[in-house]
């Protein structure tokens, strides 16, 4: 079930959407899907309003994720992406 979902998350561009399926991946602990929401981030399309994003991240492992996630530090994104960006303690400069 969780790979389609998955699957409809990497497809899918809808923020609202999104936001529900991360929040699924961090309430039921889908470790696997870390790297599909860092790379969502990293895409740069949702530089405005991804801190939903950010922080379904932190029931997950990420810690091997912290590096790509510095990146967002140098792109224009929202003031509540830079909160939980702290949040997570993600460093500005490794």
């Amino acid at each position: 079930m969780f790979d389609k979902i998955k699957v409809s998350f990497v497809n899918n561009q809808d923020i609202d959407y999104l936001n529900v399926v991360s929040m699924l991946f961090y309430e039921f602990r889908i470790h696997s899907a870390a790297p599909i929401i860092v790379a969502k981030l990293l895409s740069g399309k949702h530089n405005n309003c991804g801190g939903t994003l950010i922080y379904s991240l932190l029931s997950l492992r990420k810690g091997s994720l912290k590096e790509e996630l510095t990146q967002l530090w140098s792109k224009n994104i929202s003031y509540e992406m830079e909160q939980m960006l702290e949040m997570l303690e993600v460093p500005k400069e490794i």
